[in-house]
């Protein structure tokens, strides 16, 4: 007798992404990015410094040290996550919407700008 197997297909990712912006913000004790009044967790991928332009040191009780790099520099050498994160509070993020098992969460492409350089562009669009 023939035994047929058959693959049962896992998607633990939905093809299903969001582009979206988002500003990172502390909510209930944890950074999570704020995307139109909404409140989503960051994806651990959102925390690898590869392909990251923008990083921040981890230090604690020291003021944060931000590195800007090009981004062939920022593949060819990321920084240890240990001592360096991509998000930090206040900060302006692009990235996309998934929906891993379930859940949805804020995949970080690229840092955009910190909460300064927000005010000043909603400043400069009420005006013109």
């Amino acid at each position: 007798m023939l035994n047929v197997f058959t693959p049962v297909e896992k998607d633990i990712h939905s093809p299903k992404e969001i582009k979206a912006t988002a500003i990172c913000k502390e909510h209930n004790g944890k950074l999570m990015a704020e995307v139109n009044n909404k409140f989503l967790s960051f994806t651990e991928d959102s925390y690898l410094t590869k392909g990251k332009t923008i990083i921040f040191t981890k230090a604690k009780n020291t003021k944060t040290i931000c590195l800007i790099r090009t981004k062939s520099y920022s593949i060819q050498f990321p920084e240890s996550t240990e001592n360096f994160t991509p998000i930090r509070e206040g900060f302006l993020y692009s990235g996309k919407i998934v929906n891993i098992n379930g859940i949805e969460y804020f995949d970080v492409d690229d840092t955009l700008g910190n909460n300064s350089n927000i005010r000043s562009l909603e400043y400069k669009i009420k005006w013109e």
